[in-house]
């Protein structure tokens, strides 16, 4: 229900506060300025116009704009609004209708700054490059908000890569988003295109892994002797992805502070999984005792203080920058074993394949370990066990047949070797 009217001064108008519901007042005959709940995605301050229709003789109501001394492009101040409200109660008599709707490049500048406090300054930064590049040069810059058809926009993210078209997708709907919220346009579904309806979908290319046992044990072999022969950052750094089989970038990451010595276990913030969940790591004897002898060493090196903070798997230059995953790959490539035949993320699905056969571990407990989810989005709400013991046995065990299979590989190298053996 409206307020009482009253005489309003912009600083009055200005001095409003958001509150949990929808507000109305009254400002002059006609003219009234709606005040969105703060709990709503873009609370707003909007002008809107009333009056009786000579030809339908239903009550009829425009938006003129909002009330928004921060957004400069869309701000109407007070004064304009009752002028305008007088231009459109003058054409209501007679049946005309005036409505100002911004062009795309109008409503970009106030959705920038809106947009730039909701993500992170390099999304913020990427995105905007990409907007630059694939939009501001296209046909609907100078196009009225309301005119742009899905044609427009498909047209634009066509002529995109199909990763890049998928954050442009995302862009739209923000921006076609904000504008509905000032009333410019109507129902931002219905005019920003499906992704499956113009992105071709990527086949899934599966990441190179080693799934033949026989070349498992051989790769286990080479690594595991580059280890015992050089002892460096990167022969642990290939070891460690054997033992544990974390994503790479969540090995990378690591900091001597996320190791919990009393608890024999790893923690990864949730800031660097992929799932956004925090990752806990339980240690096997073989990865606790070669992170204690990577501390050692760098406890020893008295070139520079010890900091919790530094990487575990760092570059050789500087303790506070971590390892490059080309720096495993070209290592193991150099023990003959080609990035085409086995990444470093091609640990995870040997692991998770032998874990399998032979092993014959608990599916619960190996998905857990690799962080994917399982079962569906309510049991997942029900089932919160993190199955921490069982992982920490299946990494012990999984961590002694790693051993296992290297020494297996080692007595069939030296078999091959004898004299005789091949004709």
């Amino acid at each position: 229900m409206a307020e009482k009217a009253k005489i309003w001064t912009d600083s009055q108008l200005a001095k409003i506060a958001f509150d949990t519901k929808t507000k109305e007042y009254r400002i002059d005959a006609g003219l009234y300025l709606s005040v969105s709940p703060k709990t709503s995605s873009a609370p707003t301050k909007t002008w809107w116009v009333r009056w009786k229709s000579p030809i339908t003789g239903k009550q009829t109501r425009q938006k003129i704009g909002i009330y928004a001394p921060g957004m400069k492009n869309l701000h109407i101040p007070l004064a304009d609004a009752r002028n305008k409200a007088n231009e459109i109660l003058l054409a209501g008599r007679t049946g005309e209708n005036i409505k100002k709707i911004p062009t795309f490049c109008e409503i970009v500048p106030d959705w920038k700054e809106k947009y730039r406090a909701e993500v992170r300054k390099s999304t913020f930064k990427n995105n905007m490059s990409r907007l630059k590049l694939y939009i501001e040069n296209s046909d609907i810059w100078g196009k009225k908000i309301d005119e742009i058809e899905k044609s427009d926009i498909a047209a634009i993210i066509r002529m995109a890569p199909p990763e890049v078209g998928k954050k442009l997708l995302t862009l739209f709907v923000h921006i076609f988003s904000f504008a509905e919220a000032l009333g410019f346009v109507q129902e931002t579904d219905l005019l920003v295109p499906t992704a499956s309806k113009i992105i071709p979908r990527r086949k899934v290319q599966h990441l190179p892994a080693i799934v033949d046992l026989d070349r498992f044990r051989a790769l286990l072999r080479a690594i595991k002797t580059d280890y015992l022969e050089q002892s460096d950052i990167i022969s642990a750094s290939n070891m460690f992805l054997a033992y544990c089989f974390p994503r790479p970038i969540e090995m990378r990451i690591l900091r001597w502070k996320y190791v919990d010595w009393d608890k024999r276990q790893i923690n990864v913030p949730a800031e660097f999984v992929k799932t956004n969940r925090a990752l806990v790591i339980p240690m096997s004897q073989q990865v606790e005792k070669m992170l204690k002898s990577l501390l050692e060493k760098r406890e020893n090196d008295k070139r520079t203080l010890f900091s919790e903070n530094e990487y575990i798997f760092h570059i050789e230059q500087s303790l506070y920058q971590p390892i490059w995953d080309t720096y495993m790959g070209t290592r193991r490539e150099q023990l003959e074993f080609s990035t085409k035949e086995h990444c470093s993320h091609g640990f995870r699905s040997s692991a998770s394949t032998f874990l399998r056969e032979p092993l014959r571990e608990r599916e619960e407990a190996i998905e857990m370990q690799l962080d994917h989810s399982t079962g569906t989005a309510v049991s997942r709400i029900y089932n919160r066990n993190d199955y921490l013991e069982e992982r920490r046995e299946m990494l012990q065990r999984w961590a002694d047949w790693v051993d296992e299979q290297a020494e297996e590989a080692k007595k069939k190298e030296r078999g091959e070797k004898k004299p005789g053996k091949n004709k």
